[in-house]
């Protein structure tokens, strides 16, 4: 994480969006051209010329996930 903050601090609008759930991506004619996304139960539309980075996190939290993908160890010894 450090790195990716490290390289959006070299885009003045680039922005990094905790605690926000994607409720959908706008796409026209097949390219990905913004998202709509709920904070604090805020919805708001972003759009994005470069791109749109999706960083859901959680998988290593979760012992049913890590089951069935074949991911060794258990969640509470992650340090995710």
């Amino acid at each position: 994480i450090a790195r990716f903050l490290k390289a959006i601090g070299q885009y003045p609008n680039a922005a990094l969006r905790r605690d926000t759930t994607l409720i959908e991506l706008v796409v026209t004619d097949g390219a990905v051209e913004g998202a709509i996304v709920e904070t604090g139960g805020e919805r708001r539309a972003i759009r994005a010329r470069r791109g749109v980075l999706l960083a859901a996190g959680g998988f290593e939290n979760n012992d049913d996930l890590r089951r069935r993908y074949g991911v060794p160890g258990v969640a509470r010894d992650t340090m995710g």
